[in-house]
């Protein structure tokens, strides 16, 4: 119990300075939009690149702030989402047979171990216009290799003896019983632990490509690498968008760590 208190209390003061940080960044938004008067002629980066005629909204500066959070958070979970369940279903059929595994292995090791420069080489081959579609095919490659990676070690470490007190406690069973009752409960961890390791690789990666201007011209990694090529630096509304998308990543990855914590298998003698 005290140990439990702790950590919560460790995660709130995290939660609590990364909430700082993002109030000083509006405090600087709200100042540099109502207080500066911009050249007509200067790129700025309240306006993320394009010039501005008159005084920045701070409404206008917080909304396309929401927008372009929105576009990557969404990008990253529908490709953590895909990349888990096409993982899911191509490393349990794969682990079953040897044959099947031998040849799926090495494309596997090979894009488990994709850096992201190499992937954005392929990103920009592959777009020919900014589409969301190909954006998420391209992110999803190497996190399903890493999916893929994570049910072939958790089906190595099944043991089959609880496959055997499986059947003789309840008889003769078809397959999909066997499937549903024993191999994806055991597989259970080895999905949690996937789960969390692409939630981490796709935020990054989506974010890279976003920032070479492919997708979404309004979205996160786009409006960052407007505002950098254009000002040299960055501060104010671009620093709350990084600063939001660590706190989103950080809150999902220790979600997601806790319930990793707390899958564990337990048999069916229990």
């Amino acid at each position: 119990m005290r140990k439990q208190l702790s950590q919560i209390a460790s995660l709130l003061v995290q939660i609590a300075i990364l909430l700082c940080f993002i109030e000083l960044g509006l405090y600087f938004v709200r100042m540099n939009a109502l207080d500066s008067v911009p050249d007509k002629q200067t790129l700025t980066i309240l306006n993320w690149g394009r010039p501005i005629a008159d005084h920045a909204d701070p409404s206008a500066v917080i909304a396309e702030i929401v927008t372009a959070l929105k576009l990557t958070i969404g990008h990253t979970l529908w490709v953590s989402i895909i990349s888990l369940i096409i993982g899911v279903f191509i490393g349990v059929f794969t682990g079953l047979s040897k044959t099947m595994r031998f040849i799926v292995q090495a494309p596997v090791d090979f894009l488990r171990g994709v850096p992201v420069t190499l992937l954005i080489a392929v990103a920009l081959v592959s777009f020919s216009s900014s589409s969301d579609t190909l954006l998420i095919v391209v992110c999803s490659l190497p996190c399903t290799a890493i999916c893929i990676f994570f049910i072939h070690s958790g089906m190595d470490d099944i043991d089959t003896f609880r496959k055997d007190v499986y059947i003789l406690n309840y008889g003769p069973v078809s397959r999909w019983k066997l499937w549903t009752d024993y191999l994806l409960p055991s597989l259970y961890p080895s999905i949690t632990t996937a789960s969390r390791a692409i939630a981490s690789y796709s935020l990054v990666v989506c974010c890279a490509i976003e920032m070479l201007n492919l997708g979404r011209p309004n979205s996160a990694g786009r409006l960052l690498s407007m505002a950098r090529d254009n000002n040299g630096s960055l501060s104010g509304a671009p620093m709350i968008i990084i600063l939001l998308l660590g706190l989103f990543s950080f809150l999902l990855c220790r979600f997601l760590e806790k319930i990793e914590k707390n899958s564990k298998y337990k048999t069916y003698r229990n």
